[in-house]
């Protein structure tokens, strides 16, 4: 007889056996159904799957068990403050264990990407022991619960399945036989999550990015097929990651926009808005660089950034209707920016979009840095309403990230409808923390989008261990602090 009770709601109702897969059943995939899943936390599901081990090992190795416990004494798995404290000292206690809970942890991790439409649980689910694909799922997973719960031994061990991943990748992309090895390339995609899930981070110009560049020219020279839906997949998230290395440090992430095999391999938007943040960073290098600014230097600069503005907007208005946001307010509030809540077909194009706007936020600082040089040589009136126009502009792109907060924390969906968190959380936390850390940067401290933003990243430290987000609160924080530092010794 089937437990209707713990059926999915649209299975409930049409009184049908749910599987209670979570956190969506095969029924509604077949049928096509908008699944809410069987209403379970993600950290009962999984404590679940660990309380199940420790039933079926303690009659078996209890007496021979190897001590785990952590350097901290904190449980490494996701429990709740009123767990039996004694089931969680037995799950610390056996390698077997430990074993069938690391598991649970990578099955996890996998499951997310599969919510968001890609495909590669299907590949992992092939993939064996040891493999480098299965070392970056490993590494990625362990860093999340390691950081939840401020464990060291985990984060170790994490670190570990990294570097065992990226030698096991640098073997297999050696092999002309590997070029079209769909391990590889999810591989790759797995392992560029972990610079902003691990707790120092990656080195910036990280083996991954270059790897993959090196992966398919491996393609193209054994007459692999361009343009595949698994290759677009993986270089459109890779450019998605080099977004922020092109703003920030252009000649060092040049190779990136250089290598004509990345424009060949996944031609379209994304690729384009990779080339107009190569010029933007270019553009703010430049500025930089001026030790005594000349007055038609910096207009030239000017310029260039009104051009690339225009830019810009070309690439916003040639996008496909369903690759933008959708945008909605409270009847009661419409002219609230802060309450505006974006939607988009899927979690891509919010990234994307989100890179868009932290372009051009980059795009209108540097105009008005170089305005500012100006007002020190020339005069500063026939400048205002460009400045004006600037700001206004760099608002607009901060009230657009927030508003994408709800979809990104999966509290609403793809049709904008309010839904229950999930684990759908991590994936969207890890797609908000750049843009996010960019707001907190140039927002007013007294701003509500410094607010928003400030709450969101810590939330996400917290809740879904990224700990780039927890990095990018400190740094806002000691910058607050130098600011006060500065204005105290100003005013004395």
């Amino acid at each position: 007889m089937p437990d209707f009770d713990r059926s999915c709601e649209p299975c409930r109702k049409k009184r049908i056996k749910c599987d209670q897969t979570y956190p969506r059943c095969n029924q509604c995939s077949v049928t096509g159904l908008d699944c809410p899943g069987v209403i379970e936390d993600q950290r009962v599901v999984i404590w679940k799957g660990i309380c199940q081990a420790v039933h079926d090992a303690i009659s078996y190795d209890h007496d021979r068990s190897w001590s785990l416990k952590p350097s901290h004494g904190r449980n490494p798995f996701p429990v709740d403050d009123n767990d039996d404290p004694i089931i969680a000292n037995e799950v610390l206690t056996s390698r077997r264990i430990f074993q069938s809970a690391e598991t649970t942890l990578r099955s996890f991790l996998t499951s997310q990407f599969s919510i968001w439409g890609s495909s590669m649980p299907s590949v992992y689910s092939q993939t064996t022991d040891g493999s480098c694909f299965d070392y970056a799922v490993r590494s990625a997973s362990l860093f999340i619960f390691a950081n939840q719960h401020s464990d060291s031994g985990l984060s170790e061990k994490a670190e570990l399945c990294y570097g065992s991943a990226l030698r096991s990748l640098r073997a297999a992309l050696t092999g002309r036989h590997q070029g079209n090895n769909e391990e590889l390339i999810f591989t790759i995609q797995a392992m560029h999550m972990i610079e902003d899930i691990s707790p120092t981070g990656v080195p910036t110009h990280s083996p991954h990015l270059r790897g993959i560049l090196n992966l398919l020219h491996l393609r193209e020279q054994a007459g692999y097929e361009r343009v595949t839906p698994s290759t677009i997949e993986v270089v459109y998230g890779i450019i998605c990651d080099s977004f922020p290395l092109l703003l920030d440090d252009p000649y060092g992430s040049a190779y990136l926009v250089k290598s004509k095999i990345v424009a060949r391999s996944a031609p379209g938007p994304p690729t384009l808005l990779q080339m107009h943040c190569y010029n933007i960073g270019s553009l703010r290098s430049r500025l930089t660089r001026q030790n005594e600014p000349q007055e038609i230097e910096i207009l030239a600069i000017v310029g260039k950034a009104s051009m690339l503005d225009r830019q810009l907007n070309q690439w916003t208005a040639d996008l496909p209707p369903d690759w933008l946001p959708h945008t909605e307010y409270p009847s009661h509030s419409i002219d609230k920016p802060e309450s505006a809540a974006e939607f988009y077909d899927t979690i891509f194009f919010a990234k994307l979009f989100n890179a868009y706007r932290c372009a051009r936020l980059h795009l209108h600082e540097t105009v008005l840095s170089a305005l500012h040089m100006l007002s020190a040589t020339s005069d500063n009136s026939s400048h205002e309403s460009s400045a004006l126009q600037s700001r206004e502009i760099v608002t607009l792109m901060m009230d657009g990230i927030c508003a994408s907060i709800p979809y990104h924390l999966h509290k609403v969906n793809s049709t904008g409808k309010p839904t229950t968190p999930d684990a759908r959380g991590v994936i969207g936390a890890h797609a908000l923390v750049w843009p996010l850390s960019v707001v907190l940067r140039r927002a007013h401290v007294d701003s509500w989008h410094r607010k928003v933003a400030l709450e969101t990243l810590q939330y996400i430290a917290a809740k879904r261990g990224l700990r780039k987000a927890d990095l990018a609160v400190r740094k806002a924080i000691a910058d607050d602090e130098t600011r006060a530092v500065e204005k105290f010794i100003g005013i004395g």
